[in-house]
C-alpha cells in the first residue's frame, strides 16, 4: 500500500550542489544547537525551581521526564508526516513550537504550569529532531553520512553545554531572590526570579532561526541513494518498507544499544549540574559554566572523533559503525563509574570528561547506521521508531528514577543530598555497558543488512528478500 510522495517525479525538487548541501548542514546544525540549549536551560537552576515551588527531587525529575514522554508520544506522528509532506514545513513548525514553549516556561505560576510548558517543548523538538536527519540524508552520500551526522550532532554536546552555561549564569546573575521585592519591565509581566530569565532569553533565538529555516530548499527523496530513474519508486512511502525496517536485525540492535546510552545521557544531563553543586561545592553559576565547558570540549571532540574513527575503521571492517560505538560505550561505562565515586574534584573532572568523550563518540556512527539500512522512503519513520523507543525506555524515565532513588536514599537511609545523588548515579554505567556489548556481539548483522538494502536499491532484490 503506497501513499503519494509530497512531490511527483515531474515536480520533485532538483538536485542541490555540494556547496548548498554544506550550507544546509550548517543552518540545521546551528538550529540543532539552539534546540539542545533550550532543552538544557533547566538543569543548572533546578534547586532554584525547587525553592520557588517547594518541590522535591522526584518532582524535578518529572520535569525532565515529561519532556521526553511527550517527545516520545509525538515521534510516530512526526515520522508519519516526515515521509509524506515537505520536511521544511515540519522543521519550521517544530522550531516555532519548542521556542514558544521555552518562553512560556518563564511565565509558569506553579509547578503544574511549568510541567505542561516543558512537556510541550517536546512537541516541537520531536518534529525537528526526526525530520532534520532524514532531510540531510538526501543531501549527502552514504559514504559521508557518518561525518555529516557527526557535524549535525555536535549540537548535542555544544548545545547542552551552552544550556548549562546560559542557564547557570543567567539564573544566578539576573532577576531577584525568591520573595524579594522586584520591579522593572520583565518583572511587571511575571518574570522576576533568575531561572525565569534563563527560560525567557533561551527561547527567543529559536523564533528568529525559524525564519532562516523557511528558505531551505527541499531535496529529492532518495536522490543520493539511487539512479534518478528509480527515485520515483524509492521516494514513495511504503508499508512494505516499514515492515522490512522493523524486521531488520541491525536496526533493532542499534535501537536497543542507543536506548541504553540514552537512559544514561538523559538522567545524567538532568542531574549533573546539581551533582557538582551538592557533592563538590560549586555555586549555581560555577556549576553551569564548568559542566558546560567540560561537556562542550569532551563532547565535541568525541562526536567528531567518533565519526572519523568509524569511517576510518571501515578499511578493516564494514561493521565499523557498530564496532567503534561498542568499544567506546564499554570504555565510557568504566570511567564514569570511577568518576562518580571519586571524592577529588580533579579525578571527577578528568574521568568524567573522558567518559563524556567516549559516550559522544557514538552519535554519528549509530545514526548513520540507521540511514544506511533503511529505504529512503521511510527514513523519517525509521528515526521516529528509534526515537519513540529510546526515549520511552531511556531518558523519559531516567531523570525521575534517579531523582526518586536520591529521595529514598536521603529520606529512608539518612544520606546527605549529595551522597544520595552520587549513589543514584551508579545506576547509569552498567546500563551503558549493556549497550556496548549488544553492538559488539551482533555487529556482523550490520554489513549484511547494508548489502541487502544496496541490492534492493539497485533492483536486484525483491521486497522482503
Amino acid at each position: 500500500m503506497n501513499a503519494p510522495n509530497a512531490a511527483s517525479p515531474s515536480t520533485a525538487p532538483r538536485a542541490v550542489s555540494p556547496g548548498y548541501a554544506w550550507y544546509a548542514l550548517g543552518v540545521l546544525s546551528f538550529i540543532n544547537l539552539i534546540n539542545y540549549l533550550d532543552r538544557n536551560v533547566l538543569p543548572p537552576v533546578v534547586d532554584s525551581v525547587k525553592q520557588s515551588f517547594a518541590i522535591d527531587d522526584g518532582a524535578i525529575g518529572m520535569l525532565g521526564s515529561a519532556f521526553f514522554i511527550v517527545y516520545t508520544i509525538v515521534s510516530p506522528a512526526a515520522g508519519y508526516l516526515g515521509d509524506r509532506v515537505k520536511r521544511r514545513t515540519l522543521i519550521v513548525t517544530g522550531i516555532l513550537l519548542w521556542s514558544l514553549a521555552t518562553v512560556a516556561s518563564a511565565f509558569a505560576q506553579d509547578f503544574e504550569h511549568l510541567l505542561i510548558a516543558r512537556a510541550m517543548t517536546g512537541v516541537g523538538e520531536a518534529g525537528y529532531g526526526i525530520v532534520a536527519p532524514a532531510f540531510l540524508s538526501d543531501l549527502f552520500s552514504k559514504e559521508s553520512r557518518s561525518r555529516t551526522l557527526s557535524v549535525f550532532y555536535l549540537a548535542l554536546p555544544v548545545g547542552t553545554a551552552a544550556g548549562y552555561a546560559w542557564g547557570g549564569y543567567i539564573g544566578q546573575h539576573f532577576g531577584h531572590a525568591i520573595g524579594a521585592e522586584h520591579n522593572g519591565l520583565l518583572c511587571s509581566i511575571g518574570i522576576h526570579e533568575g531561572w525565569r530569565y534563563a527560560f525567557f532569553s533561551g527561547g527567543i533565538p529559536g523564533l528568529c532561526l525559524a525564519v532562516l529555516a523557511m528558505f531551505l530548499r527541499e531535496p529529492r527523496r532518495g536522490g543520493m541513494d539511487a539512479d534518478l530513474s528509480s527515485v520515483a519508486e524509492n521516494g514513495k512511502f511504503s508499508w512494505v518498507s516499514v515492515m522490512e525496517l522493523l524486521t531488520t536485525k541491525s536496526f533493532l540492535v542499534n535501537v536497543a544499544a542507543t536506548t541504553a546510552m540514552t537512559f544514561a545521557i538523559g538522567g545524567l544531563a538532568h542531574w549533573v549540574p546539581a551533582f557538582v553543586q551538592r557533592v563538590h561545592g560549586y555555586t549555581q553559576s560555577e556549576a553551569g559554566q564548568i559542566v558546560g565547558i567540560v561537556v562542550a570540549a569532551a563532547g565535541t571532540v568525541g562526536t567528531v572523533a567518533g565519526g572519523f574513527f568509524a569511517d576510518y575503521a571501515r578499511r578493516w571492517t564494514t561493521a565499523a559503525h557498530f564496532v567503534v560505538p561498542g568499544i567506546t560505550l564499554l570504555l565510557s561505562a568504566a570511567v564514569l563509574l570511577i568518576a562518580f565515586l571519586a571524592s577529588s574534584r580533579e579525578v571527577f573532572w578528568t574521568l568524567g570528561g573522558l567518559g563524556i568523550f567516549f559516550l559522544f563518540c557514538n552519535s554519528g556512527p549509530l545514526n548513520a547506521a540507521i540511514l544506511n539500512v533503511s529505504m529512503p522512503n521511510v527514513r523519517a519513520t525509521a528515526f521516529a521508531a528509534m526515537i519513540f523507543t529510546i526515549h520511552m525506555l531511556g531518558d523519559a524515565a531516567s531523570p525521575t528514577i534517579i531523582g526518586w532513588i536520591s529521595d529514598r536514599l536521603a529520606g529512608s537511609h539518612g544520606y546527605s543530598p549529595g551522597e544520595a545523588l552520587r549513589y543514584a548515579f551508579l545506576l547509569a554505567p552498567p546500563i551503558v555497558a549493556v549497550g556496548g556489548l549488544l553492538l559488539l556481539i551482533f555487529s556482523k548483522w550490520l554489513p549484511q543488512d547494508m548489502d541487502r538494502l544496496e541490492a534492493r536499491l539497485k533492483g536486484s532484490a525483491a521486497p522482503g528478500a
